[in-house]
C-alpha cells in the first residue's frame, strides 16, 4: 500500500478509507443503529462540515454489493463492534441522491436537472432492475424514463416507483440518502420559479 494522501477536494469513502488520511466518523453509524426505530431521519451540519462525505460513508456501510464493506471500516472505530454485531452492514439497497451544485434558473432547468439525477441513480441500479423486475408496465416505465426527457407525471414519481421496484427485486427495505436534499428547492424560490414546482 502506498503512501496515505491528504484528502483534498476527495468525497467518496471507499476512497477515503484506502488512500488518505481522514477523521474517523464512524460513530456515526453507531448512532443510527442505536436510534428509536424511524423512517426517516434528518442529519443537520454546518456547511463544510463533511455532510457528503458522511452520507458516502453511511451509503458504504449499509448498500448491498458485490465487494464486502467491511474491508473499508476495519480499521476505523466501527471495527471495534466486530463484523459478526453489524447485521446491517452490507443488507440493503441503497438509493442515493446529490442536489449538491445544482443551480437551475428555471423551471425548464429544474425539471432537466432533477431528470439527470434519477436518470444516473436507475442507470446505477439498471442491472437488478433488469434481472428482478418482471412488470411489463415497470420495464417500460424505465425504459421512458431513461431515454425521454421532461415528462412530469414519469418524473414526479420517479423516486416512488424505484424505492418500490428496489423493494421488490430485493425483498428488503431500502436506504434512501439524499444529500443537499433542499437545494433545488431553494434554488427555485430564489429563481422567482418555486410556485410552478409541485415536486
Amino acid at each position: 500500500m502506498g503512501e496515505k494522501k491528504l484528502p483534498i477536494g476527495i468525497e467518496s469513502f471507499e476512497t477515503l478509507a484506502k488512500e488518505c488520511y481522514f477523521v474517523d466518523k464512524t460513530d456515526f453509524i453507531t448512532e443510527i443503529l442505536d436510534y428509536p426505530k424511524t423512517s426517516v431521519l434528518l442529519f443537520t451540519r454546518p456547511r463544510r462540515f463533511g455532510k457528503s462525505t458522511t452520507l458516502s460513508m453511511v451509503k458504504c456501510f449499509f448498500e448491498r454489493s458485490k465487494e464486502d464493506p467491511w474491508e473499508y471500516f476495519k480499521l476505523t472505530k466501527l471495527s471495534e463492534k466486530g463484523r459478526e454485531n453489524l447485521p446491517e452492514m452490507g443488507k440493503y439497497p441503497v438509493i442515493s441522491l446529490s442536489f449538491k451544485n445544482l443551480a437551475p434558473t428555471s423551471f425548464g432547468q429544474f425539471l432537466a436537472l432533477l431528470h439527470f439525477v434519477m436518470k444516473d441513480e436507475y442507470l446505477r441500479h439498471i442491472h437488478e432492475l433488469r434481472e428482478g423486475i418482471t412488470e411489463r408496465s415497470d420495464l417500460n416505465y424505465i425504459q421512458d424514463l431513461l431515454e425521454k426527457d421532461g415528462d412530469e407525471t414519469k418524473l414526479m414519481y420517479s423516486l416512488s416507483n424505484l424505492l418500490r421496484m428496489l423493494g421488490q427485486c430485493y425483498h428488503e427495505e431500502v436506504v434512501v440518502l439524499i444529500d443537499e436534499y433542499d437545494a433545488l428547492m431553494q434554488e427555485a424560490y430564489e429563481g422567482g420559479f418555486i410556485d410552478q414546482n409541485h415536486y
